[in-house]
This record gives structure tokens, sequence and C-alpha cells, in this order.
């Protein structure tokens, strides 16, 4: 029987890990097993794609492997920033579409963007005015920084009356009606533009009708206008403290203790990640080990990368391998590399050979530089090589390409010395 044709079409795929491409690459992969023909159409930034599209290196967590891997099968179409090169084809077609010959009246070639009445939604978050614009533009500026460090989707209420208080001067505080500044914020930063959008706009309910309470988001005009504008200012400290007190989505709160840890905001990180932890995030603790390391905490950060490690974490597995292998304890690295392999960790592979290299164990570190090569480790591919020569095989040397690899690696860590 022919499997059912789907579409989904991602208004705006910039969600990423926590929508968008992410969900239809989990779809993709089961209507793709029905047999059925299966397209998605979505939207997605520059800056979007390459943050989805780029391999992590080996020591970072795989976030987007499969929207990359549903990437990798797409057919782009990439649109210009104005249409300055196709204004005779534009104006031939609002001859016939209002909304285009409206577009065409502002007398720049930015077409797009007028549609989506971007320039005024620009216009109305910079120049504020009225008694409440400038805690409507707060409210709009957490926006923007919390979606460009990494939170993805809706964002609470809550949150955002919590972190907006930095995102005004003292007198503009002192001003402010504590019981009524926040409504009036919000009235604000929720005006309809051009009777198009609104900055902040409601978030409808996944099935049904009706808004999701609480939550509001951002127009997505205005989140790509705060990457740009606003890619070197570092939040105040309302924003960290209302994002560890209010979130509770642990890869946003790794995301956003990432971002305070690059710049240095080394409290607000450590608190961002202990909630992390408390969402159930195993990264969060490895990345709190890796700061008490930094910290010269030794015997804290094996604490935490332990943890790590017991609840699953294989990169934490490595770091405890690497801290057991510098103490000196080629015993106690080699059993957690082991573990880390097993788990999946392909890189453990190559710290296993060089293990048995030092132990003069020649054939051992060859079976695992093979098995770490076949899975597209070149550094493992080139040492064996240098193996092969050093033991006077010249043609040897020139290795074949790799094979498929998962019989290949069971069998080098079966026969590798325990």
């Amino acid at each position: 029987m022919r499997g059912e044709r789907g579409v989904v079409h991602l208004v705006s795929a910039a969600q990423g890990r926590s929508g968008g491409v992410g969900d239809a690459g989990e779809r993709s992969g089961g209507v793709g097993d029905a047999g059925g023909p299966f397209i998605a159409l979505a939207t997605l930034w520059p800056d979007r794609d390459k943050a989805l599209t780029t391999t992590p290196t080996a020591s970072k967590d795989d976030a987007h492997r499969q929207a990359r891997a549903l990437l990798a099968q797409a057919d782009y179409i990439h649109l210009p920033p104005s249409f300055a090169a196709h204004l005779d084809t534009v104006r031939h077609m609002a001859l016939r579409d209002a909304s285009l010959a409206a577009a065409l009246e502002t007398g720049g070639t930015d077409v797009t963007q007028v549609l989506a009445a971007g320039p005024d939604l620009v216009a109305h978050y910079e120049h504020t005015d009225g008694p409440h614009g400038v805690y409507g533009k707060a409210l709009i500026s957490v926006a923007m920084d919390a979606h460009r460090l990494g939170i993805t989707g809706p964002l609470l209420l809550a949150f955002l009356h919590d972190a907006a208080p930095g995102y005004v001067t003292d007198s503009e505080r002192a001003a402010a009606d504590p019981d009524t500044w926040f409504s009036d914020a919000l009235t604000h930063a929720r005006t309809l533009i051009k009777q198009i959008i609104r900055p902040l706009q409601d978030v409808p309910q996944s099935t049904g009708m009706g808004a999701v309470p609480d939550v509001v988001s951002l127009a997505d005009y205005l989140q790509q206008h705060g990457r740009r504008t606003r890619q070197h200012l570092c939040p105040p400290a309302t924003f960290w403290n209302a994002a560890t007190h209010r979130l509770t989505n642990p890869d946003h709160l790794v995301h956003l203790a990432d971002a305070a840890r690059r710049r240095h905001r080394l409290r607000h990180a450590a608190h961002l990640y202990c909630a992390a932890v408390d969402a159930g995030s195993t990264a969060a603790a490895r990345r709190l080990a890796e700061m008490r390391e930094e910290a010269g905490d030794q015997r804290g950060a094996e604490r935490l990368y332990r943890a790590a490690a017991e609840a699953g974490d294989t990169i934490a597995l490595m770091r405890l391998a690497e801290a057991r292998e510098k103490a000196g304890d080629q015993q106690g690295a080699e059993r957690l590399y082991r573990a880390a392999a097993d788990a999946g960790h392909t890189f453990a592979l190559t710290r296993r050979a060089r293990l048995q290299e030092e132990a003069e164990d020649q054939q051992g570190a060859e079976r695992l530089y093979r098995a770490a090569a076949n899975i597209g480790h070149t550094v493992a591919l080139m040492r064996l090589a240098e193996m092969r020569v050093e033991a006077g095989d010249q043609q040897g040397a020139e290795l074949p390409p790799p094979r498929q690899p998962k019989q290949q690696i069971r069998q080098a860590l079966d026969s590798a010395p325990a």
C-alpha cells in the first residue's frame, strides 16, 4: 500500500532546536519510513541556516543533527535583500496586487520587508513615544536578547516582567507606576503596525482555538533586527536573574548559561547551569564541572563530571578519562575511554589506541585506529599510515577507503585488551 502524502509548512524555521526544522526532521523520518512522499516548506534566515547546518566539533553536543539531515536534502531558493534588479516585474504585478502597490509607494526596493511591516516595526521599537513607550521598548529588548542568546519559541510574560527593569534608567524606573507599568508596557509592545503585525504577538494554541495564556512571541523581523543591532551588548543582571528563576526549558537555560559564561558573567552562568541541572540537563552538569576545573577545583570538577557521566553524558566520560590519564592512572583512563566508546563517543577510540601504543601493544592500537578511521577520523587514518611506514611497510601505508564501520568497531572493541 502506498504511504500517505505529507506536507509541512514552517512559517519560520528559525526555531531550530525546539521546533521548526528540528520537528520536521523528526517527522520526515517517520513519513519516510511509511513510504509516502514528504515535503517541508520553510523560511530561514541565513544565520540560522548556518547554525543548523554546521557540524559541531567532537567536543560539542550535536544539537541540530536532525535539522542538518533534513536541510542536507533541501533545495534552497535564496531571496535577495531587495528587488532593485526586478522592479519592472514588481511594478507589473502591482497592477493586480494592491499590497505590492502600497509597498512600492514607499519609494524603496525592500518590498518584502515593507510587506511584512519590517521598517515600521523597527521605527515603533526605536522611536518610542508616549508615557509608556520606554517600558514597551524594554520588553521588546528583553525578547530580542532572549532570542539572540538561544531561546526559541514563545516567551513567558513573567520572564519579560522580571527582566525589564534592567533595560530602563533609574529615573525611568522611579517614574513607573508599580501597579500598572507592565500592562501599559505590554499594550505598547503589542501595538498593531500597519494593520498587519504586532511586535509582541499572541501564540495560537497548537490545537483548537484561542491563544496560549501568559506567553508571547517576538515578530521574526525584530528577532533578526535584534541579532544585528544588539550583538555586542551584554544583557543586564535582571535578564540573567529572571531567566534563572522563570525559565524551565533545560536547553534554553544551557544556551543562556553558555552566553553568560562567554561574557564572563560567571556567577550568572553558574546559577543558570544549576537551574538547568534541576530541569534535567546532563550537559549543564558537565559545563559546571568545566567551570570548577577552570577555577582550580579539580576534586569538585571530577565530582560533577562523574554525576554527568552517570546520567549518560559521554563527553563527561571523556573528561574523566583525560583526568585519570593526566594523573597517571592508565588503567582507570583505559576503562573510562572504553565506556565512552561503548556509549558512542567515537573519539574515545583514538585515545584508547594511543594508550595501547604507549603500552607497546601495536596490534591493539592498530585495531582501534582502524575502527576510528572507518567512521571518518582522518587523524586515525594518518596515524595508521605512519605506523605502517615505521614498520617498513610502505605499500601498506597506502590505506584503502574506510569500510562500513559498525561490525568492525565492535570487533575492535571486543578484541582490544580490557
